[in-house]
């Protein structure tokens, strides 16, 4: 007898994806995100307010109730395809940061 225990970008988790195809069906997290009134410099802005309150949402769905479970769910596979990326969109290279520390505008 063998066992192989690699089974690469598998999941135990794939309730998710359809919680995320319902989403999809009802809208449920857009017209949440529409709640919220993003008065964020749109020169800064790298996340849009409909896709933080996807990440909350499903992470709070999926177990994750601490914000700081969503620094690891960055990496996972179920994450990136509910944010609407490819599950391997973290192995791609990267472009490189829009800005750096101390250039953000001061008002």
């Amino acid at each position: 007898m063998e066992a192989a225990f690699d089974a690469g970008l598998a999941t135990s988790d794939a309730g998710a994806l359809l919680l995320g195809a319902t989403d999809k069906a009802i809208g449920l997290v857009k017209r949440f995100a529409g709640c919220f009134v993003d008065s964020r410099d749109p020169s800064l802005v790298e996340h849009e307010v409909p896709t933080l309150v996807g990440q909350r949402v499903f992470g709070i769905a999926r177990g994750y109730e601490d914000v700081n479970d969503h620094d690891q769910l960055r990496h996972d596979p179920v994450m990136a395809v509910l944010a609407g990326k490819p599950a391997d969109a973290e192995a791609r290279p990267q472009p490189p940061p829009r800005h750096s520390e101390g250039q953000h505008k001061r008002n």
